[in-house]
């Protein structure tokens, strides 16, 4: 699942990401919230702005089915539009999913990279807009996750939060997998799994159950793996800011002791 191509790309991205992000921090972290999402708000036009040429292209060559914006990453157009436009008290909760979701991608980046593009679509998206479309779309997002986190966009309500998480992949998935199961598409791996040992668990559920068990029962492990390792990267980011938080709080204080004295 990692390519050379992955390896020689993706982690020098990050890096780059990661230093854009932290810059961004110096620069903008004690502003006015409003000025802080104006990174965000670039990054939404950008998505969306990806995803309208994609619809016409796909509209005047005969529009494909599988370019219908329903994978696990076409979330982030409306989870991206939501924080752009929303105002209302439930953003903090909008913001943790956008997080929340871009930690998923990037956690199944690291672990099998040609899930999310191929090889083939890194060498040639500068040939093919398609491929184009699927890197930089991909890669604009992580750059997002970055930015959302080192500029500290978000309150945590752990409970809250959890219950928004767990409901939001659960309807995401209830609306996807029989939609993809009924088109033959394969939006979130619902109609098929790309790797190799699950599709074979797949197939031989199929084989034991007949199809329309065998899949369903395939779809549902499917979802409760998305929603599953989604609730564990919110987990594990919660933690993360909480220990980070502290960590902060512990050097202001040193800092502020050193002072007075």
């Amino acid at each position: 699942m990692w390519t050379k191509t992955h390896l020689i790309t993706l982690f020098p991205s990050l890096l780059i990401y990661l230093i854009i992000a932290i810059g961004l921090r110096f620069w903008l972290i004690n502003k006015d919230k409003k000025i802080k999402m104006i990174p965000v708000h670039i990054i939404t036009i950008l998505l969306i702005g990806l995803e309208i040429t994609k619809q016409i292209k796909s509209i005047i060559n005969g529009y494909k089915l599988n370019d219908l914006p329903l994978y696990y990453c076409s979330l982030f157009l409306y989870i991206y539009l939501a924080l752009s436009l929303y105002k209302g008290k439930h953003r903090d909760s909008i913001t943790i999913q956008a997080v929340v979701a871009g930690l998923t991608l990037l956690g199944v980046m690291v672990i099998m990279p040609s899930i999310v593009y191929s090889e083939g679509a890194i060498k040639n998206m500068f040939h093919d807009f398609d491929d184009f479309h699927t890197v930089a779309y991909h890669n604009i997002v992580l750059l997002g996750t970055f930015i959302i986190i080192s500029l500290k966009l978000f309150n945590f309500n752990f409970k809250n939060d959890l219950l928004i998480t767990i409901v939001f992949y659960i309807s995401y998935c209830v609306i996807a997998a029989p939609i993809a199961i009924l088109l033959k598409e394969n939006f979130n791996q619902f109609d098929h799994n790309t790797v190799t040992a699950i599709e074979n668990i797949r197939l031989s559920l199929i084989e034991k159950l007949g199809y329309s068990w065998g899949q369903s029962i395939y779809a549902l492990l499917d979802t409760l793996t998305t929603v599953g390792f989604s609730t564990i990267m919110f987990i594990l980011f919660f933690l993360l800011s909480k220990l980070c938080s502290k960590s902060f709080k512990k050097n202001q204080n040193n800092n502020n002791s050193n002072i007075t004295t």
